[in-house]
């Protein structure tokens, strides 16, 4: 989701350097975009295809990145991604992409980290619900270990608890409507939410 999302703000007209640091202040390592280009566009691009084949319209699949693997622009491997890069550096937002963007707006930050952090914690809880973790701190301990999500917040599910369900249900409700079902709340955080209850501790 962090890497796909991304990919679909960039499609509706979103800044590549504005969704980086945006995330990058959240307290991500890596913004999503220079994630991408240093794992590989197209290994991006084939989990994304993988995922999509295997759950639908929860997780799609961006047009940018399969135009990239088109164009051979593969990320550090290929010398162009989302980023020019040269040597162990990398430079300028690759200008050829800017030409694949049908519009240019400026999203808040606010939004940037909404839509993919909270796309992110709506999953989780999807994996909680369908028992492929068995409990929110294995889970956490996973996210912050394993995908570098910021120790400072706790994880997903600890920064799920620190948002409030109730406001995670109408921000995810508005941008179900606005954004597609990949949005829709998972049934887990509804039930939660109605019940008052926390991952950590129980009830809020």
């Amino acid at each position: 989701h962090y890497l796909s999302e991304a990919a679909l703000l960039f499609e509706e007209g979103a800044g590549i350097t504005k969704v980086d640091e945006t995330l990058l202040a959240f307290g991500m390592p890596m913004g999503p975009f220079t994630l991408a280009d240093t794992v590989g566009v197209d290994i991006g691009a084939k989990v994304a295809e993988i995922l999509h084949n295997a759950y639908g319209r929860r997780m799609m699949v961006p047009d940018v990145m399969g135009q990239m693997v088109k164009n051979g622009w593969l990320g550090k491997k290929t010398g162009l991604g989302f980023y020019r890069h040269k040597g162990k550096r990398s430079s300028d937002i690759n200008s050829g992409l800017l030409k694949l963007q049908k519009i240019h707006q400026d999203f808040a930050g606010a939004t940037i980290i909404d839509r993919t952090i909270l796309s992110m914690i709506n999953e989780a809880a999807r994996c909680l619900e369908e028992d492929v973790v068995d409990n929110a701190r294995y889970l956490d301990m996973a996210m912050v270990m394993g995908a570098g999500f910021p120790a400072f917040r706790g994880g997903l599910m600890r920064h799920a608890d620190d948002l409030g369900l109730s406001t995670i249900i109408s921000k995810l409700e508005h941008l179900h409507k606005t954004c597609g079902d990949r949005f829709s709340p998972s049934q887990l955080l509804v039930t939660m939410a109605e019940k008052n209850k926390t991952f950590y501790g129980g009830n809020s």
